[in-house]
C-alpha cells in the first residue's frame, strides 16, 4: 500500500491534500509505471486536487470517493480538454499520461508536462497600465479560442445553481434573486469553457498567458468565463477589465457578468471574497439591484451610474 493516511469526508481530504510526504510513495509509483522518472515532489498552488510537480512534469491526484466528491466526469473532461486545447492552439500544458491506481482507495491521475512561468495573480500587481491591458486583451483572445463548440459531459447549471450552497454566504434576498435569475437564463449558446481563469489557474511567460488547470471546464455560454477573470484574475482593476472587455457594450457587459455570477459554480465565494477585499459585509448587499449599481461604480466609475 503507497498511500496510507485516512479520506472519509471532504474535511479529511482537505487535511491532507497538499501534503507531499503522505504522497510521495503513491506518486513515485504512478510515475514510474508511466515511465517517468521519480523525482521528488514539490508543491504548487493548492486546489481541489492533489498536485504536484516532480522534475518537468506535473502530477495530478484526484480526490477519491471516499472523499464525498466523484470526480471521474471531471477527470475524462479534464484530458478531452487538454487534448482539444492543443488542437486549438491554446497555450496549455501537454497532457502525457493519464489513469487509475487501485491503492488504499481507487486514485484516478494525470500526468502533464511543466509549465514555466509566474502565476498572473502575483505577476499582475507588478505591471505598468500598458503591460496590464495588453496581457487582458491576450487572456481574452485565448478564451475566445478556447470557446468554442465540444463533445464533453454536459452539466445541468440550473439545477448547479439551485443546489448550491456556495451562495450560503450572502444576504438571503440577494441568494433568492440570483437563483431566479439563473432559472430565466438562456443557456442554449454553450461553448467549452475553461470555468476557472484566476490568477492561479493563468501563468504568464514574457507577457503571454499560459491557461492551466482544465478541471472545472464545463459546456456554457461563454459569458461563464466572466466572473473568475473579472473578480479573481484582474480583481476588477478597471483598465485590466476594459481591455478584457474589448469593445462589448459596457451594460452588456456587465449583465453578463451578472449571469454568470447567478450560474458559476463559485459565484457564491467570488462575490463573498469581493465583498471582503472591498470592505463590505456579506449581508451589506441585499438584492441583484444594490450589486449591480456597485459593480457598474467599482468597474466604470461613478460617471456610469444612470
Amino acid at each position: 500500500m503507497y498511500f496510507e493516511k485516512e479520506i472519509s469526508g471532504w474535511k479529511s481530504w482537505g487535511g491532507v491534500f497538499q501534503d507531499k510526504e503522505a504522497f510521495t510513495p503513491l506518486a513515485m509509483a504512478i510515475l514510474t509505471e508511466a515511465g517517468f522518472p521519480s523525482l521528488p515532489l514539490e508543491n504548487l498552488s493548492p486546489g481541489t486536487n492533489a498536485v504536484f510537480r516532480s522534475g518537468n512534469v506535473v502530477i495530478k491526484i484526484y480526490v477519491p470517493m471516499e472523499s464525498g466528491l466523484d470526480t471521474r466526469p471531471d477527470w475524462l473532461n479534464e484530458q478531452a480538454v487538454m487534448e482539444r486545447a492543443a488542437r486549438l492552439e491554446v497555450p496549455s500544458p501537454k497532457l502525457l499520461a493519464a489513469g487509475e491506481k487501485q491503492d488504499k482507495y481507487l486514485f484516478r491521475w494525470i500526468i502533464m508536462e511543466f509549465c514555466p512561468g509566474q502565476e498572473a495573480g502575483k505577476a499582475l500587481p507588478e505591471m505598468s497600465v500598458p503591460q496590464r491591458t495588453a496581457f487582458a486583451r491576450r487572456v481574452r483572445e485565448l478564451l475566445n479560442r478556447l470557446n468554442q463548440p465540444a463533445d464533453i459531459i454536459p452539466r445541468d447549471l440550473k439545477q448547479q445553481a439551485m443546489e448550491n450552497d456556495r451562495f450560503d454566504c450572502l444576504h438571503p434576498q440577494l441568494v433568492s434573486e440570483l437563483k431566479a435569475r439563473a432559472q430565466s437564463l438562456d443557456l442554449s449558446d454553450s461553448v467549452l469553457v475553461h470555468g476557472d481563469c484566476t490568477g492561479e489557474n493563468l501563468l504568464m511567460e514574457d507577457g503571454q498567458p499560459i491557461l492551466i488547470d482544465f478541471a472545472d471546464c464545463c459546456l456554457a455560454p461563454a459569458w461563464y468565463e466572466l466572473p473568475a477573470a473579472v473578480f479573481e484574475l484582474f480583481h476588477c482593476d478597471r483598465d485590466a477589465v476594459e481591455a478584457f472587455r474589448g469593445g462589448e457594450d459596457r451594460d452588456v457587459f456587465l449583465r453578463k457578468l451578472l449571469d454568470g455570477l447567478c450560474i458559476h459554480d463559485f459565484g457564491g465565494n467570488i462575490l463573498h471574497d469581493f465583498f471582503e477585499r472591498e470592505g463590505i459585509a456579506a449581508d451589506e448587499i441585499s438584492s441583484v439591484r444594490t450589486l449591480e449599481a456597485l459593480l457598474r461604480n467599482r468597474l466604470y466609475g461613478r460617471e456610469a451610474q444612470t
